[in-house]
């Protein structure tokens, strides 16, 4: 497992083992793997990172939700160290609020893991794919950064392992619409096709705004550390995830 520095925070990136399973290490319940093993893995990531991990039901959408530590029995999964699923493609966590502040999960396998972060002890993660970063979820996600009180310049965000704009192949038509919404995401395959490219896009978009942005600039379909969908529809999920620094 990987590990990076954000400020206030730190971030943890799985990978893929040896073997040819192609759920090995997956962390994604919605896939045809055991659910024991999925289970298993999460709980051996909650030991190594040191905090419950709230977990996603994600759909693609543009929601994000504010975790309230009031509100903590409408997501608990009733296991040790795993809360959720919620019900949103985005979540953010105000530490100060938490006497045990939760990490935040984020599962893909080409999609983009954006995690967010902020001195002030404020944290979020976000599954931003094609739909969701074109319906602005990650506007979603600044705006639950500021009912916290931080504000865009203070806010630190990494793209983890994705899809890049020289692999993320699509048609010339939804090229097209993608880059009416947002130019920058416009992109050419390295074989000379129409292409996206969401890393891209998002750094511009972040920064744009006074957002500290960077990507880790690792291709999930090059790398074969990560899972990726468009390598192999029969795939797992890898996970990335956040933790305050009271946890890392």
């Amino acid at each position: 497992m990987k590990h990076t520095d954000l400020p206030g925070a730190r971030v943890f990136f799985t990978e893929v083992g040896a073997g040819t399973d192609p759920y090995r290490d997956n962390y994604g319940a919605h896939v045809p793997d055991d659910p024991r093993l999925v289970e298993e893995r999460r709980f051996g990531l909650f030991t190594q990172i040191g905090a419950p991990i709230v977990w996603m039901n994600q759909t693609h959408s543009a929601t994000v939700e504010i975790l309230d530590p009031a509100k903590i029995s409408c997501y608990d999964s009733g296991r040790m160290g795993e809360w959720g699923p919620i019900e949103s493609d985005g979540i953010v966590v105000d530490s100060r609020q938490w006497e045990t502040p939760p990490a935040l999960a984020v599962m893909t396998a080409d999609c983009m893991p954006v995690l967010l972060s902020s001195r002030q002890g404020v944290i979020g993660a976000v599954h931003a794919g094609r739909v969701g970063f074109l319906h602005g979820i990650l506007s979603h996600a600044l705006d639950a950064f500021r009912c916290c009180g931080v504000q865009n310049e203070e806010i630190s965000m990494l793209i983890g392992p994705c899809i890049c704009g020289k692999c993320y192949e699509v048609s010339p038509q939804m090229r097209e619409e993608s880059a009416a919404s947002c130019s920058a995401i416009a992109s050419q395959t390295s074989w000379g096709t129409e292409a996206l490219d969401l890393p891209g896009a998002a750094l511009q978009w972040a920064r744009e705004r006074g957002v500290s942005a960077s990507w880790v600039g690792e291709c999930t379909l090059e790398n074969p550390a990560y899972h990726s969908y468009r390598r192999s529809p029969e795939c797992g999920r890898f996970a990335s995830v956040i933790a305050t620094c009271r946890h890392s």
